[in-house]
């Protein structure tokens, strides 16, 4: 229970017969009595002679009152005592105004011990005969120690600087009666509170009062429950501030104590003497230049709360009892910095040292059993582990006991915790985080309130999952099912490929491939928790492949698949030599007079009551072999229908022949049976945006080059309301609902939310994690916190200032409105992690779902919580539901939330930094991933070596879709820039002469790049006058094998209304995702998404995380159909802007149809990307 048995605990109860609507009288503890001696023992106090006459050498006992078996002297709540003035305290702690004793209605819980009224024990335990536990008094004291240890837990997460500990009592009060279990201390031969919290040179019972806590503090939690007639008893250590906030002094003094302790419960087990507790511990702290304290003892426990035998802490040369299965005590050793007599306070209770120096402790109920011992108030699967633990060289990890029982439930619990470093720390906010902080680093100092016994979500405790081993890779995903369809009907002519950006129904199968992956097993596919569905209707893309045959295809590989003849004529196709690589038109194919000119594709889509919608403009051809649907809606049956159209009188059109069907159902990407969710925002503004809201203003602003560019924006934030809220879901396309809908999953204190953001100023994602906080959800986030010191202005020294994005989120959060003040103080003081010490930026924007103690689910990606990253450039949000990936992010997590220093040269002595870290729990990867598998992998890491991993995989691949929104670091621009298949980027940075060898790769290989910008030639010739050697887009451009888009606009040649932006994004305009796939139309496709840009700042600096998913063929028809939505889009505008700069004098019109076939030229030629593409997508 507290520091110590609460052997000489003085508490005193009244009943205040005040029955409300039928409820039961409230028992009121009274107060403390000025007659209660000081606390001599958490059990009984020591035989006279067993006591140190100087124990209270410099404040004798009063003659007067109190001590155990007296009765205590009853006084108001409401007098306060005040300290005399002349009073001489030991150390620098002082006591501080206590709040009244809390109220306890009998209804709320199981039973009440026979001191809870007037606050004298009644029931004697035997001085001397030691009580044997039956089966049935020990199954009632694992449940009551169980209930102690998750109260604990909950008291150690708020033991944060800036938290009072009578907020910790309040929590433990109500955490203790929502269990249906009595806080035993309370009224303890009249002691006011539901705990004890010792702080510094205070050895045990100390009063919760309203002194906050301050950084650099170590204090100790002393929790008893009484659960059904029997206690439960445990006390723990916590840092306030975190490991790094205590000098080493204070460090080694804690991490002795603990190993004494633990050696001293290895020793316990049947027919041992009782002496060797006390020797071994004395010994070990001695020899350490500790001293243990012997005015305070173990003792026994059930259901007398203080009763035989009394464990002494201390050498003792006469024999005592001998162990016996079924005995049931406490160890709780005291230890102290120097003289190991305590100094008692005026409120007789609370216990310092006579030096001021400080004192440690630790406190189990044990259980003797035939074979050892069990710790009935061990560690479970919810609580943090602590510094000290992973380093004890007696535990190796938390201690449970050594009897096969405790075994057993370690292993059950998956072998809880292995030692990975030797610089962990603890969170005492509930995961394993700093220790005394909540969620490490709080973002600011003051009062913290917390709920009162009524709200029962305070006392449910908050869980955290012991790290368990994580398996290489990952076997099976809910459905491996290509989300491609094709079902020609027979005799129909046109070979189509149709991809839906969302997983498939069972069933569908890709291309002409009829085997079908395994299903997953049956419990990857069930969640355990009940998630919540947040509706809404986003566009979804759905992308043709589209091929014919009959035309002078030179290639080798164009009978390579099955493709149809066209039914009909089909005109003969003269290749000229002006052949236009980029698709444009050309004029140099001339049609046969006599045949069918075969001028496009007409594609419809069938809705439902038969519903039709032509996905041609204006009724014209789509003289496109790729073809993307973007306005089709989840959840919906569409029978899609591709016909050939033939040019008629030269101006007009129409279907003719032969037409292919094809059937699909989209899915809801919330569907909680798919192991995976992708909600990609629009990312695209454009003349649909302009068309749909047209209200915009205009404005000048300077780029990032410093040219001067015109820029019109709408803002969708600045229109009418109605507009507003239209623009926005017309922006999100769903992200934001998905985001909103994943927070809306954790709907009751069972659940916890652990979040790292980088950006965080979007209104609505905000608001809803303090709605979650208001629904006793225990919310978490690691938040960026950067700045610098500045010389203050008009005075000496400096100042730290802290950068916009740590600046602007602070207002964010702090403009948060909450109903209650208890939901603000939690919002303001136990939610959010301030991220100080990373060597780069905290660029993480990931959220870990986790319900009864177990992360279920992770969002992850590129979103940014901010408008612009919702609503402006190109971002995704994916939702992993895999408890695996979960954990995996849970154990980066826990180390984010210590701020555990970035790099290597940056960790102080015995921290190990993140990056090494991150290395242990995934080495850099080698080679090939395994068929479908799922890895993740955190930054930073110790070297940026997997750039050559990536451009490994680049030179590899038969085709690639990449994003790089800052630019294409130089391993992978390698090899886009000719790097010969087979060879690493790291053998052409050793040779410049190989690099230079290097052929163009095999014919069929294509890799399409999407930039957020051109990039500015002035600087790219800077850079190479600065870097010889170096490779950038205006090197590999010109390789024929990559296809190259950039966000533009156009800017040329149009109205000023035609494009728009919405100005909610002032460095990156267009694309912010970070995507990598590679071979996404083959069985074994990579997709590579996350945080991270696959840069070395991304690998070796930042806080990142990356998802690496292998082989799931619907995952990847996901982010290739969205890719392709919008590297369209954008290489149209840069194909407009560039044949506009060319026939500026021209009256040829963008966009028209040719009459001719000459459209078809660019796609029968080898020698263009079209050609490659066709037969990549058909």
């Amino acid at each position: 229970m507290m520091p110590f048995a609460f052997a000489i605990l003085a508490l005193l109860a009244a009943l205040a017969a005040a029955p409300t609507s039928g409820a039961a009288a409230f028992i009121v503890p009274i107060g403390p009595s000025n007659a209660g001696r000081r606390a001599v023992g958490d059990v009984t106090r020591l035989p006279p002679l067993m006591m140190n006459k100087r124990a209270s050498k410099r404040r004798p006992a009063k003659k007067s009152g109190g001590g155990f078996g007296k009765k205590p002297r009853v006084t108001s709540m409401n007098i306060k005592k005040r300290a005399k003035p002349d009073f001489a305290y030991a150390g620098s702690l002082r006591p501080h105004e206590q709040s009244p004793t809390r109220l306890v209605n009998p209804d709320d819980i199981l039973s009440l011990p026979d001191y809870a009224i007037d606050g004298v024990p009644k029931r004697k335990g035997s001085s001397t005969e030691i009580e044997v536990k039956t089966e049935e008094d020990i199954v009632k004291m694992r449940r009551a120690g169980r209930a102690a240890r998750e109260v604990l837990d909950i008291a150690g997460r708020l033991a944060a600087p800036g938290v009072t500990t009578d907020a910790i009592d309040a929590a433990v009060h109500a955490a203790s009666i929502e269990r249906g279990a009595y806080p035993s201390p309370l009224n303890y031969r009249n002691f006011p509170k539901s705990c004890c919290t010792s702080v510094n040179e205070v050895i045990c019972h100390g009063i919760p009062d309203s002194r906050p806590l301050q950084e650099g503090d170590i204090v100790n939690i002393d929790i008893t429950v009484y659960l059904d007639g029997y206690h439960g008893d445990c006390s723990e250590m916590f840092v306030v501030g975190g490991r790094e906030s205590v000098d080493e002094a204070g460090q080694r003094l804690i991490q002795t104590t603990y190993d004494c302790w633990v050696q001293s419960m290895q020793l316990v087990r049947p027919e041992t003497n009782y002496n060797v507790i006390g020797n071994s511990i004395q010994e070990y702290v001695h020899e350490r230049g500790y001293s243990t304290v012997r005015s305070f003892c173990g003792h026994g426990i059930g259901q007398v709360f203080h009763t035989a035998p009394n464990i002494f802490h201390y050498k003792i040369n006469q024999p005592l009892d001998v162990m016996k299965a079924g005995h049931v005590f406490t160890i709780e050793p005291m230890i102290c910095e120097g003289d190991n007599h305590p100094y008692m306070w005026q409120d007789d209770w609370t216990a310092t040292t006579v030096d001021g120096k400080r004192s440690a402790q630790f406190e189990h109920t044990l259980l003797v059993t035939d074979d050892g011992v069990e710790a009935l108030t061990g560690k479970i699967e919810s609580s943090p582990v602590q510094w000290w633990e992973e380093e004890s060289q007696f535990s190796k990890g938390v201690f449970l006991g050594t009897s096969a029982d405790a075994v057993a439930r370690a292993k059950e619990l998956g072998n809880l915790v292995k030692v990975r470093d030797s610089g962990r720390s603890t969170n005492n906010s509930g995961m394993d985080v700093a220790s005394g902080c909540i969620g490490g680093q709080p973002q600011r100092k003051g009062p913290f309130v917390l709920r009162g016994p009524s709200a029962k979500s305070l006392a449910r405790g908050r869980k955290y999952l012991i790290q368990l081993p994580i398996e290489d890779s990952f076997g099976i995903t809910p459905s491996h099912d290509r989300s491609c369809s094709k079902k020609p009907d027979t005799g129909r002519t046109p070979s189509v490929l149709l991809c839906d950006s969302r997983p498939r129904s069972p069933g569908l199968r890709r291309r002409d491939d009829s085997t079908r992956f395994p299903s997953a097993p049956e419990n990857l596919l069930k969640p355990q928790h009940n998630s919540v569905e947040h509706t809404f209707d986003a566009e979804l893309a759905v992308v043709f492949g589209l091929d014919v045959k009959g035309y002078n295809d030179r290639s080798t590989l164009g009978s390579t698949d099955s493709t149809e003849e066209l039914a009909g004529a089909i005109s003969r196709i003269a290749l000229g030599d002006d052949v236009v690589g980029e698709g444009l038109p050309t004029s140099d194919a001339k049609a046969a007079p006599s045949g069918v000119i075969f001028a496009g594709f007409a594609i419809d889509r069938i809705e439902a009551g038969d519903h039709t919608v032509s996905l041609n403009r204006n009724g014209k051809p789509i003289q496109k072999f790729l073809w993307c649907d973007n306005t089709a809606l989840p959840g919906r049956e569409y029978v899609y229908t591709i016909s050939r159209m033939k040019s008629v009188e030269e101006v007009d059109f129409e279907p003719y022949g032969a037409s292919l069907s094809v059937q699909v159902t989209t899915e809801n990407p919330n569907d909680p049976n798919s192991t995976h969710g992708v909600f990609f925002n629009r990312g695209l503004t454009g003349a649909r945006y302009v068309k749909k809201f047209g209200s915009h203003m205009k404005y000048h602003m300077l780029n990032k080059f410093g040219d001067k560019v015109w820029k019109q924006v709408i803002n969708p934030r600045k229109l009418d309301p109605a507009s507003s809220k239209e623009a926005r879901e017309w922006l999100s396309r769903g992200l934001e609902e998905a985001l909103i809908g994943f927070i809306a999953q954790a709907k009751d204190p069972t659940y916890r939310l652990l979040g790292a953001v980088y950006e965080f100023t979007h209104v609505e994602s905000i608001d809803a994690f303090a709605k979650a906080v208001e629904r006793g959800v225990d919310v978490k986030i690691v938040r960026h916190c950067k700045g610098s010191y500045r010389p203050k202005k008009g005075k000496n020294g400096k100042e730290w200032i802290p950068d916009s994005t740590t600046e602007s989120a602070a207002k964010a959060i702090d403009s948060q409105p909450f109903a209650k003040l208890e939901d603000a103080h939690k919002w303001q003081h136990g939610t959010f992690i301030e991220r100080k010490h990373a060597s780069g930026i905290s660029h993480n924007k990931f959220i870990i779902l986790v319900c009864n103690n177990r992360p279920l689910q992770v969002w992850t990606g590129s979103t940014n919580f901010t408008d612009g990253g919702i609503y402006g450039q190109l971002n995704v949000g994916h939702i992993v539901r895999d408890k695996k990936v979960a954990l995996q992010y849970h154990q980066y997590w826990t180390s984010l939330a210590k701020d555990i220093p970035g790099r290597r040269h940056a960790g102080g002595d015995g921290i190990q930094p993140m990056d090494v870290r991150n290395e242990e729990l995934q080495p850099d990867l080698s080679g090939p991933l395994p068929l479908r598998s799922i890895k993740v992998m955190f930054s930073p890491r110790p070297t940026a070596k997997m750039l050559d991993w990536f451009a490994e995989r680049v030179g590899e691949a038969k085709t690639i879709h990449f994003t790089a929104a800052f630019g294409v670091s130089q391993p992978i621009a390698r090899v886009l820039n000719g790097t010969a298949a087979g060879v690493s980027s790291s053998a052409l940075r050793r040779s410049p002469r190989l690099l230079k060898r290097a052929s163009t790769l095999r014919d069929g290989c294509l890799r399409y790049v999407l930039l957020d910008n051109k990039p500015s030639l002035k600087t790219s010739q800077k850079l190479h006058q600065k870097k010889p050697g170096m490779v950038d887009y205006y090197d590999f451009r010109s390789n024929e094998t990559n296809k190259i888009a950039f966000g533009a606009l156009l800017d040329k040649g149009s109205s000023s209304e035609d494009e728009s932006l919405t100005g909610l994004n002032t460095f990156v305009d267009f694309v912010h995702t970070k995507v990598l796939l590679v071979d996404a139309l083959s069985d074994e496709p990579l997709v590579v998404t996350g945080s991270a840009n696959f840069s070395e700042a991304s690998l070796e600096k930042n806080d990142e995380n990356m998802l690496f998913v292998k082989g799931n063929t619907s995952l990847a028809d996901i982010y290739l159909t969205e890719y392709v939505r919008v590297f369209e889009h954008y290489y149209s505008r840069d194909m407009y802007n560039r044949f506009v700069s060319k026939n500026e004098d021209s009256d040829r019109a963008w966009g028209e149809p040719v009459t001719d076939e000459s459209w078809t030229v660019p796609y029968f030629d080898p020698s263009t990307q079209l050609y490659k593409e066709r037969l990549l997508y058909r």
